[in-house]
């Protein structure tokens, strides 16, 4: 640790101490505000869905892309349902169909092709067929299994959630035709 004399800590006072982490190498590039803006940075793949290929015709693909930062707060915070009493409740009934629906776009226009009120049409969908893209969504978005815990530890307890753990019914009505 050292000190460092142009610091203020969180009141505004001068602070104390300043822990060092990481420092790159010498000489390294540092990015711009420009550069950090102008960078393509989210990554896709093209899943191959058998499950929703039609009988004799050849297998057919979604692209699925990593969820942008702003993506995934909006995602995880739609986990969490306030309650009348203010309380916080995890629900991730519908996790992986909500993770289905923010990663699958059209190949074309890069847009989500299913919006948030038609994830229940996912959830009717085969489970072995969203638990692929589910699986290529959450590794593109470096979204772990520790990251689900940390969200439902930081939450008050409550009942708990089959679905979060990727088992369970999760009580997802047909839809009809």
């Amino acid at each position: 640790m050292r000190i460092d004399p142009d610091a203020e800590d969180q009141a505004g006072g001068p602070a104390t101490a300043v822990q060092e982490l990481k420092r790159a190498p010498a000489g390294a590039h540092f990015f711009s505000k420009d550069e950090i803006m102008a960078a393509e940075d989210i990554t896709y793949e093209d899943i191959p869905v058998p499950e929703w290929s039609k009988p004799g015709q050849p297998v057919g693909y979604v692209r699925v892309r990593g969820l942008t930062a702003a993506e995934r707060s909006q995602l995880e915070a739609e986990l969490i349902e306030i309650q009348k009493d203010g309380t916080q409740k995890w629900n991730g009934r519908m996790m992986r169909q909500l993770f289905c629906a923010y990663a699958i776009i059209d190949p074309r226009t890069g847009r989500r092709i299913f919006s948030n009120k038609e994830i229940h049409w996912l959830g009717a969908k085969s489970a072995a067929a969203t638990d692929r893209v589910y699986e290529s969504a959450t590794r593109q978005s470096r979204f772990s299994k520790e990251d689900l815990k940390e969200l439902e530890g930081n939450l008050p307890p409550g009942p708990s959630d089959a679905s979060a753990g990727g088992s369970g019914n999760d009580g997802a009505v047909q839809p009809t035709k």
